[in-house]
């Protein structure tokens, strides 16, 4: 419905320490309803919802611009098919039957063929409340809107806590009934019941790991949140390094001569799914980590000490940051311990910016982990056998080997880059002795903010419309990146 008053929360009313208040769920934009992606269809071979402005105005419905649920079931759906929403998408409420309108749930329905329509409120465990099946939901008009009512007295709030979940059985079968004749098309608008209210709708944002609201990936997509990053259609590049220069951990480019033992490509994980993947279809095999909270691999230990750096490509989709580790067999640092040397890509101290969208090739110092603080344990880089990464969302990962020289300069001295006045306000000067081909700034997200091409050996770039906060600069030098952080004021 249109009406402001019929958003999901209509009236307040102080009801000891809840408030109790009159639930509508008018499916309207802007409303915790009016989320296409707050509901899913259940027990159908073909499930379909949608969110839609009436298609058939009459009846108890005849607004030709209110928007309504609209559902679709196959013949051959389970009896007891239907639509819900995900959890505390609504909030969370209980029912108190000393409150007359917390004894009564009404919904207007426009069914395709005469049937019941069945009801159900389930808690936060997944507990049912209440489940009504009989002929309190009867359509027996069909293809016009009516209004079905169902008596929920008898449900007691000291019993029915944490309600947080409303289904719909569009078509329910399961008790005798003759069999479904054909598919089914239901429209759903305005349920409505009071309630004593205990939370309000959980509120979806950007960095919350999950795809709510209208995004259309996981904290991406719709409305308000950054375009989702598609997945790599390339693989990786090969690595430039010399066989002779490199201990491979995982590429197919190097010989077995010069690849570690025994290396098992899942050796632990947590929660996600961890998968080789074949982008090209060409044999070259890339590391896939769906859904990161922790994961490694593991071979023979193995002394790096003569080599200076580890490389790693990786392609970052939905991920905000994740951390790279070397593990070393007789440091014993728990997993977890903030001890435990890693390299950061993203997240609030990161010691490289969280790139997405792109294949990155990383050259990491050795001397970064054989320095890292592990306070009262000893670490050093004569028995390497595991890596392991953690962090949220997804990462592709690639052509991790050890490399005695680093063929991407990173800093901006070693390319004799000047970057001036840092901390900056508004404009920031770069100078180089070579031609600057391209400036790039990322925030801390690994989103980029500024790009911009120079082809020039002095560039001023106008940062005045970043907010204040640290970045990092990528400067493109004859086909070379060197990188630095800028403070903006």
């Amino acid at each position: 419905m249109k009406k402001i008053t019929l958003f999901i929360f209509l009236t307040f009313i102080s009801l000891g320490y809840s408030q109790q208040q009159q639930y509508n769920l008018g499916f309207e934009p802007g409303t915790p309803s009016g989320i296409l992606s707050n509901w899913a269809t259940f027990e159908n071979p073909n499930p379909v919802a949608d969110i839609v402005t009436n298609p058939n105005p009459n009846g108890t419905n005849t607004s030709a611009t209110t928007k309504v649920l609209k559902l679709n079931m196959v013949q051959s759906s389970a009896c007891y098919g239907g639509a819900v929403n995900f959890h505390s998408t609504l909030g969370t409420w209980n029912l108190n039957s000393i409150i007359l309108s917390n004894k009564t749930l009404t919904m207007q329905v426009n069914k395709s063929i005469v049937g019941k329509v069945g009801i159900k409120f389930g808690n936060a465990t997944n507990g049912t409340v209440f489940e009504i099946k009989d002929n309190q939901g009867l359509v027996s008009t069909v293809n016009q809107w009516v209004t079905l009512s169902w008596d929920i007295s008898a449900y007691n709030a000291a019993d029915n806590v944490n309600i947080d979940q409303m289904v719909i059985f569009i078509d329910w079968r399961c008790t005798g009934e003759i069999a479904r004749p054909s598919d089914v098309q239901l429209l759903v608008d305005n349920i409505s019941w009071g309630a004593n209210k205990l939370t309000d709708p959980a509120v979806p944002t950007c960095s919350d790991g999950i795809q709510n609201g209208d995004e259309t990936g996981v904290d991406c997509g719709g409305t308000n949140c950054p375009v989702c990053i598609l997945d790599p259609t390339v693989s990786a590049p090969s690595p430039l390094a010399p066989a002779a220069n490199v201990r491979s951990v995982y590429s197919e480019t190097y010989p077995a001569i010069n690849t570690v033992s025994n290396f098992i490509f899942n050796a632990f994980q947590g929660a996600g799914t961890i998968s080789e993947v074949d982008i090209q279809n060409n044999g070259n095999k890339s590391g896939k980590i769906n859904g990161l909270s922790y994961y490694g691999a593991q071979w023979t230990a193995t002394n790096i000490s003569s080599f200076g750096y580890v490389h790693l490509d990786y392609y970052a989709t939905t991920s905000n940051n994740f951390n790279f580790y070397l593990i070393d067999q007789n440091a014993n640092i728990p997993g977890g311990n903030p001890a435990e040397p890693r390299y950061s890509f993203g997240g609030t101290t990161p010691n490289a910016p969280l790139v997405k969208g792109s294949w990155q090739s990383i050259f990491i110092p050795l001397s970064h982990f054989s320095s890292f603080n592990t306070g009262s344990f000893t670490y050093n880089l004569n028995n390497i056998y595991q890596w392991k990464f953690d962090g949220n969302g997804t990462v592709y990962f690639d052509n991790i080997y050890f490399s005695t020289t680093n063929l991407a300069t990173s800093t901006f001295e070693n390319l004799n880059v000047r970057m001036y006045p840092n901390p900056a306000n508004s404009v920031l000067n770069i100078d180089a002795k070579s031609n600057i081909e391209n400036v790039s700034i990322y925030n801390l997200l690994g989103q980029e903010v500024v790009s911009k091409t120079i082809n020039n050996q002095n560039a001023s770039i106008n940062i005045s419309n970043l907010q204040s906060g640290i970045y990092i600069v990528k400067t493109s030098i004859g086909g070379k990146i060197a990188t630095s952080k800028l403070i903006k004021e």
